[in-house]
């Protein structure tokens, strides 16, 4: 996906090329990444991600014959708490939805009625059309993200599927 890309590259201008990018490939050995991925000031979760996009440069590096076939060395560099969040994601009780909803001004109240009713991503929010609502079955097919501007498909498999409607969000439906 686009917005991938665009964050991988990202990750390597502003992380890895700087610190790694006059090296040898050679040269870069496990521990010494361990060590700057460790002191990066960067969420445990993002300093997953650079060690994930340094294990696919090695990939390449071996695909392009720069370095011997061997095992990717960075199989060997751990990053702990990589896979837990730093906080707990907020979750709204339907009072407290309601109650922000108030200060919302249309079109954008509307848009987070249908967000917080079908539980989508903001990118499958931008993309729905009103040809992905079948009313008289009442549900949506989400079939189109869009990110950064840019019309692409949904993030996984599982996001472009018929979700129900409720009734009273159905209800809603313009003419």
């Amino acid at each position: 996906m686009r917005s991938s890309a665009s964050k991988y590259r990202s990750w390597i201008t502003h992380h890895i090329q700087p610190q790694w990018g006059d090296y040898p490939i050679a040269k870069v050995k496990p521990v010494l990444v361990e060590e700057w991925i460790s002191k990066l000031d960067l969420a445990p979760k993002s300093k997953g991600h650079v060690r994930s996009i340094m294990h696919i440069l090695f990939q390449w590096a071996m695909k392009w014959e720069l370095m011997d076939l061997q095992i990717n060395p960075m199989k060997l560099v751990h990053v702990k708490g990589s896979s837990k969040r730093l906080r707990e994601p907020v979750t709204l009780t339907r009072k407290q939805f309601h109650h922000v909803l108030r200060f919302v001004v249309e079109p954008f109240r509307t848009m987070c009625a249908v967000a917080m009713c079908l539980g989508l991503r903001a990118s499958e929010l931008v993309g729905l059309q009103w040809t992905d609502f079948d009313w008289k079955n009442r549900s949506a097919t989400i079939q189109r993200g869009v990110v950064i501007g840019r019309v692409d498909e949904v993030k996984t498999r599982y996001s472009n599927k018929a979700i129900p409607l409720d009734p009273i969000l159905a209800s809603m439906q313009l003419s």
